[in-house]
């Protein structure tokens, strides 16, 4: 089977994306509002991710996520592509 690799209804990635930024936000609401040169912001927002990615990513979010892909390759199926 073929489909585009950021399709959001086959791609678990992009759901997993969609959650740490939900975290990153909650945990830091100012994170957008980060001042300094390009190196200082990109230091501050991967520290910021590595917290969220230690501490607010369960692995049970990961285990549901990948398991509900053969459900969604069915969905995508059963509507034709659509």
């Amino acid at each position: 089977m073929e489909w585009l690799p950021n399709s959001p209804d086959l791609n678990p990635i992009q759901l997993c994306w969609k959650r740490v930024k939900e975290k990153l936000y909650h945990r830091f609401p100012n994170i957008h509002k980060t001042k300094g040169c390009a190196d200082t912001i990109t230091r501050h927002l991967a520290e910021a991710l590595n917290v969220i990615l230690a501490q607010d990513i369960e692995g049970e979010f990961l285990e549901k996520l990948w398991e509900s892909v053969p459900r969604r390759v069915a969905a995508v199926f059963d509507a034709k592509g659509w």
